[in-house]
C-alpha cells in the first residue's frame, strides 16, 4: 500500500504542477488541463486473462489515481474505461495481438473527450465515425506478435480514416527546448483544421495517441502534437502551451505507466 500511495502521490504532484504552471498567452481564451488515461487492454478485456490470474482484489492503481485526482480542481481528468467497455459491446476496440486500441478503440476514446471537454468548448464537436469515411482494411505489424515472435502475424480487420487536409503534417513552427527534444520519440507536428470551435490545443502522447490524435485533430481548430517517452511529462509542458498559444493541454497518459517511480 505504501508503494502504490508514493507511485499516486508522485503522479499527483506532477499533474497539479502541470495544471498550476500553464497559464494562458494574454487574449487567449481559457486554459484546460486534461489528462486522458489509456487502459490497458485486460482492464477492457479481462474475460480473456488465463483463469490463474484470477480476480483483481482492491483498488487498481488506475482507480487510486482518479479517485485522487477528484481534488484537482484546475485539471480535467478522463477516465476511458467506461467508453471502451461500452464500445466493445458492438465493436472490437483493442487488437488482439497488439497492447493498443484500434481505430474503433481510438474513435470511442475520442467521442468521450470531446463529449467531457464540450462544457468548456461550447463549439466542439464529436464527429459522426461515418462523417470520417472509414476504410475497411486488414492490418499487421502488432507489438505483441513480434515479442513472441509469431511470424507470420495474422492480419486483423481495422479502418484506415482519410484526415484530409485537416491531416496534413507540418513542423511546429517554433524553437523547441533541448530537454523537450530529448524526450520526443517521433517528429513533433502541427495540425491546422477549417472547423466551428476555438479549441487550440498542445498535446502530449505516447503511442496510444498515434491512432487517437488524428482523430482529434478533426475537431481541433490547430493541434501541436509531441509524442515522449512515457510518463507524465515532469517539466510541465517546457512552456510550449504558452509560446502556442494553447487553450487545451492534453496530456495522454497510459495505464501500464502507473509503475513504482524509480529506487522504489
Amino acid at each position: 500500500m505504501e508503494l502504490g500511495r508514493a507511485v499516486l502521490d508522485r503522479l499527483f504532484s506532477d499533474v497539479k504542477e502541470f495544471g498550476a504552471a500553464e497559464s494562458p498567452a494574454p487574449d487567449v481564451q481559457g486554459n484546460r488541463m486534461t489528462i486522458v488515461i489509456a487502459p490497458n487492454k485486460e482492464s477492457i478485456y479481462p474475460e480473456h486473462l488465463p483463469g490463474w490470474v484470477g480476480p483483481r482484489v482492491g483498488p487498481s492503481r488506475l482507480d487510486q489515481l482518479m479517485a485522487h485526482l477528484k481534488s484537482a480542481t484546475d485539471v480535467t481528468a478522463i477516465d476511458l474505461r467506461p467508453a471502451l467497455l461500452a464500445e466493445k459491446k458492438t465493436s472490437v476496440v483493442y487488437y488482439k495481438a497488439d497492447t493498443h486500441w484500434n481505430t474503433r478503440g481510438a474513435y470511442a476514446a475520442y467521442r468521450e473527450i470531446a463529449r467531457v471537454l464540450t462544457p468548456d468548448f461550447p463549439g466542439l464537436a464529436a464527429k459522426s465515425w461515418d462523417s470520417l469515411r472509414p476504410t475497411p482494411i486488414d492490418r499487421t505489424g502488432f507489438d505483441m506478435a513480434r515479442m513472441i515472435g509469431l511470424v507470420p502475424e495474422t492480419p486483423e480487420a481495422d479502418f484506415v480514416i482519410d484526415h484530409g487536409a485537416c491531416g496534413v503534417a507540418h513542423p511546429v513552427p517554433l524553437p523547441m527546448p533541448a530537454e523537450l527534444q530529448s524526450r520526443l520519440t517521433g517528429p513533433a507536428q502541427a495540425f491546422r483544421c477549417d472547423v466551428p470551435g476555438s479549441v487550440d490545443a498542445v498535446i502530449f502522447q505516447d503511442s496510444f495517441g498515434t491512432a487517437l490524435t488524428p482523430i482529434l485533430t478533426e475537431s481541433f481548430r490547430s493541434t501541436a502534437s509531441f509524442r515522449t517517452t512515457a510518463g507524465p511529462n515532469d517539466s510541465v509542458g517546457y512552456g510550449m502551451p504558452e509560446k502556442l498559444r494553447a487553450n487545451l493541454v492534453l496530456e495522454i497518459l497510459v495505464e501500464r505507466s502507473l509503475g513504482p517511480p524509480p529506487g522504489l
